[in-house]
């Protein structure tokens, strides 16, 4: 999950479960939080994972499973502007809001988001306002 760093999980296939598993529990999310996830153009991922999470135990394996390219007008590298800072700080507030997280993970979601801003050349969002405008 993305509160201290880079996400966790990267891409889909690190969600994996076994394929049946996986469809019923992806459809059943889908189906819930279709209108929570069609807020976000960047995280939505993140947020789908977390709502998976929370149906059931799932396994981490580090191992890269596929290769994954960036492309010049791939959704991440064109959208490296405030809505996107915005949306990851959103994410941030939904999992504080979700599982107890240390205060030495918040501070360390902070110092990444800030990472970020100067990644995408904005100014930081201030400490505190988890209220990230979409």
């Amino acid at each position: 999950m993305p509160l201290s760093g880079m996400p966790l999980l990267t891409h889909g296939t690190r969600a994996l479960r076994r394929g049946e598993q996986l469809a019923q529990v992806l459809a059943d999310v889908l189906q819930e939080y279709f209108e929570e996830l069609s807020r976000f153009r960047n995280v939505a991922d993140w947020l789908c994972y977390l709502r998976m999470l929370q149906r059931g135990a799932i396994a981490f394996r580090a191992e890269a499973l596929n290769y994954h390219r960036r492309h010049p007008s791939g959704v991440t590298i064109t959208s490296a502007d405030r809505r996107h800072l915005n949306e990851i700080a959103a994410m941030h507030q939904i999992v504080e809001q979700t599982v107890i997280i240390r205060e030495e993970k918040r501070r360390a979601a902070r110092k990444w988001r800030k990472s970020v801003a100067r990644q995408f050349g904005l100014t930081p969002i201030p400490s505190g306002d988890h209220h990230a405008r979409l």
